[in-house]
């Protein structure tokens, strides 16, 4: 949207296989040093069993799921969680607390790198965007980019401050 016009410039029309009949596209990021247009980095939440990240090109408009149903987009298995004062663990068999894959995320401040956090994990992840942008890339070669940040808490969003510092 133009906020100077209030007019759509461009819709992006997300569908299979960039997403699934489970897919929850929730946060998003854009990077705008990779592409001809930049490059929208979208979570799928996936509140099943499908998460992942949604890569777009802004230019062409071509998307692609990357990094799909890995550790490091996944819901933790059996987490404890707390909602609402009580402790619950999500099973299939008694949902207790909602379970989510990837959903916050964020850039450093010189778009080198993309952060994320499933929502039902304490794991921070990252990768050179330069990889995660690039339609050439096997999933092979993205997954052996990822890298463990460290613990956590349970988020469902991330910024990045002017200083560089993550917002959790």
């Amino acid at each position: 949207i133009d906020p100077t016009t209030n007019t759509i410039v461009k819709r992006y029309a997300f569908k299979a296989p960039a997403v699934l009949a489970d897919s929850h596209v929730n946060d998003l990021r854009i990077d705008l040093t990779h592409g001809a247009a930049g490059t929208a980095f979208v979570t799928d939440t996936s509140q099943t069993t499908h998460p992942a990240l949604v890569v777009v090109d802004l230019a062409s408009g071509t998307m692609r799921r990357i990094l799909a149903e890995t550790v490091s987009v996944s819901p933790v298995p059996g987490l404890v969680l707390e909602a609402d004062g009580k402790l619950g663990r999500d099973t299939d068999a008694s949902p207790v607390v909602a379970q989510g894959g990837v959903d916050g995320v964020t850039l450093s401040q010189d778009s080198t790198r993309l952060y994320w956090s499933p929502l039902s994990s304490r794991r921070l992840y990252s990768a050179p965007t330069a990889g995660l942008a690039d339609p050439a890339a096997s999933e092979a070669t993205l997954e052996a980019t990822v890298q463990d940040e460290g613990e956590v808490g349970i988020m469902d969003g991330m910024a990045t401050a002017p200083d560089g510092s993550l917002l959790l």
